[in-house]
């Protein structure tokens, strides 16, 4: 959805945190892996159960080790429909081309983090986990700035 944001509000520059970086499409549509993993999911009404039951419990706690930041987390987590991910997404026209970069923070993103700089975006690593960007804000804004910092147009 964030190449249909940065188009939407009219943004200078979009950073991709720990995020899919969709091919160079005008169309996104789920990988058939998270396909496969919502296929297992318990669906009720349906509705899939809420993001952070998707895993087992621990590993959120892994990921937010604090329990109040947790419980925040949790509990503004929607439960959307398992339709949701069968629709593909329309990507602004040549949106890749646009002035962005990208941050990962887990070995998950390797892939997205490839692609970003194919493109020629400027990318940066943190050695920590999906969501420190609650769990550590600080450390993930100032690698934020910095990466912006370098971040150009292509070509530029």
């Amino acid at each position: 959805m964030l190449p249909v944001i940065g188009h939407d509000v009219e943004a200078t520059l979009t950073v991709f945190v720990d995020a899919i970086v969709p091919e160079a499409t005008t169309t996104f549509t789920a990988s058939d892996r998270l396909i496969a993993l919502l296929d297992q999911l318990p669906i009720v009404d349906g509705r899939l159960p809420p993001w952070h039951e998707w895993w087992p419990a621990e590993i959120l706690t892994q990921l937010v080790p604090d329990r109040r930041l947790r419980e925040a987390l949790t509990a503004e987590n929607p439960r959307l429909t398992r339709a949701f991910y069968d629709e593909p997404v329309p990507l602004p026209e040549r949106w890749w081309k646009r002035r962005a970069g990208f941050l990962q923070l887990s070995p998950a993103y390797d892939d997205d983090r490839a692609r970003a700089e194919q493109w020629g975006w400027p990318t940066s690593r943190i050695d920590g986990q999906h969501l420190d960007l609650l769990s550590r804000p600080g450390v993930v804004a100032d690698a934020v700035v910095s990466l912006t910092a370098t971040t150009r147009l292509p070509n530029e």
